[in-house]
């Protein structure tokens, strides 16, 4: 249970700051218990501005999946990285929301005082892809009641994944989150945008841990290789694209024809002058 102590504040003189620095330090009270089975567990103070409810939602969540980390994947990754990971996807969840990005402040915050567990500990990845893999084989293939449980447990680590690749891939969290909030500032912030909204970032993830990172990269070689091959065999002419030679001519050809027509304006136009009374 959470108990949030509410205190009087008289208003400040206009000699004294109205605000004070930003601190992250209430991510480190995170769920300090060793043991999965501990009595009171200390529960970090979510931001003061987030509304009662989604604070209860984000412990529940939390909860939740403390519990499908310890289900399944006990004594294969530390307790404190579970505990974190659960954390970091009930912070990034969406909700009823189309995306999560909205969640910016709260996902830089804990990205920012846990980054020891999230951005430079190996096996935080590995450890949701597993709990993925985990969730998704332990569903009956036949009960539609459990299949449609494990596909709700199964999208907020989907997109937890595709957040913290993306994190760690673009670092600092700062910026990334400030190119996917105005992804119209540039082509890169755009394209940026796109792949993190299509969870490209999960995906790819998903794909390295099944098949192996070494696997994967060779796929994704091939690939590269076979789009620049079929690049390189499109028709060209003197070392230039068909299509933009065809392209030019069509432009060339419009621009004559007008300027014949011009032409033709014009000359009537001084006629019709020299031959006037």
């Amino acid at each position: 249970r959470i108990t949030v102590r509410r205190s009087r504040r008289r208003m400040p003189s206009a000699a004294e700051p109205t605000h004070s620095a930003l601190s992250y330090d209430k991510w480190k009270t995170i769920d300090a218990s060793d043991d999965d089975d501990g009595g009171h567990e200390s529960q970090p103070l979510l931001p003061s501005r987030k509304e009662h409810a989604q604070v209860e939602a984000d412990t529940e969540m939390y909860e939740r999946y403390k519990a499908l980390f310890k289900t399944h994947l006990k004594g294969k990754f530390s307790l404190a990285l579970r505990k974190v990971l659960a954390r970091f996807i009930a912070v990034q969840h969406r909700g009823e929301e189309k995306s999560n990005i909205y969640r910016y402040s709260e996902i830089i915050g804990l990205v920012t005082q846990r980054s020891a567990e999230l951005i430079y500990n190996d096996d935080a990845v590995p450890a949701l892809c597993e709990l993925h893999k985990k969730i998704v084989n332990s569903s009956p293939g036949t009960d539609k009641q459990a299949l449609d449980a494990a596909k709700e447990d199964i999208q907020p680590v989907m997109e937890a994944l595709n957040t913290l690749v993306a994190v760690r891939q673009h670092p600092p969290a700062t910026s990334l989150f400030e190119g996917l909030c105005h992804p119209r500032m540039s082509d890169e912030t755009l394209k940026l945008y796109e792949k993190y909204e299509r969870r490209e970032f999960a995906k790819k993830a998903m794909m390295a841990h099944i098949f192996g990172d070494d696997t994967y990269t060779s796929v994704e070689q091939e690939n590269e290789a076979v789009e620049k091959r079929r690049i390189g065999q499109r028709p060209t002419f003197c070392g230039v694209d068909r299509e933009i030679i065809e392209i030019v001519a069509v432009l060339l050809a419009v621009a004559l024809g007008l300027l014949g027509f011009l032409w033709w304006y014009l000359r009537g136009r001084i006629g019709a002058v020299n031959e006037g009374p």
